[in-house]
């Protein structure tokens, strides 16, 4: 588990670094993506742009379990124009996400594929500062990495409904 999060903290620096001392910027916007629990990086391409994110999920071990759980979260969006006023964008998208999940059992890790469409409003609270609320729908293909596990399974979900809004937020530069 220690090589998944050294791994993980090296591509957040190298990220990082290029961003910092790169002569033209590789994203528009730093924010945080409340599904994927990641950091999110955008870059704005004329009436389209790209998102992706990085993050993980940590919890320590637990009386019951015999190890901690460390998830590694990563998504790359393909975000479209579909409306736009001067405090509000509507962008529709489609986006590809992985999540390798080691659980709290020894023997038991799972990797989901996420596949996901929809709209993202986005509210501008400043110029520079804004709120968004992801709402579609999603293919989620989950598996289980130990032998004769048996229940790999392929769900279909709904996000941003009801009190778990998925409210995330970015910093324009």
């Amino acid at each position: 588990m220690k090589k998944k999060l050294n791994i993980v903290v090296i591509i957040f620096l190298f990220v990082m670094v290029n961003f910092v001392f790169s002569q033209e910027r590789l994203f528009d916007a730093l924010g945080y993506e409340s599904f994927y629990n990641g950091i999110s990086f955008k870059k704005a391409m004329q009436n389209n742009s790209l998102q992706l994110i990085l993050g993980m999920f940590y919890e320590t071990e637990r009386e019951t379990d015999d190890n901690a759980e460390l998830d590694l979260r990563a998504a790359l969006r393909v975000r479209s124009k579909f409306w736009d006023s001067k405090r509000v964008k509507v962008e529709k998208f489609i986006e590809g996400g992985i999540i390798v999940d080691d659980t709290h059992q020894e023997d038991v890790s799972r990797t989901n594929i996420h596949v996901s469409v929809g709209f993202i409003p986005e509210v501008f609270v400043t110029e520079k500062f804004s709120f968004e609320i992801p709402l579609g729908i999603g293919l989620v293909l989950q598996g289980e990495s130990r032998e004769n596990a048996g229940d790999n399974s392929t769900r279909i979900e709904t996000f941003g409904r009801g009190l778990d809004l998925n409210i995330s937020f970015h910093v324009y530069f």
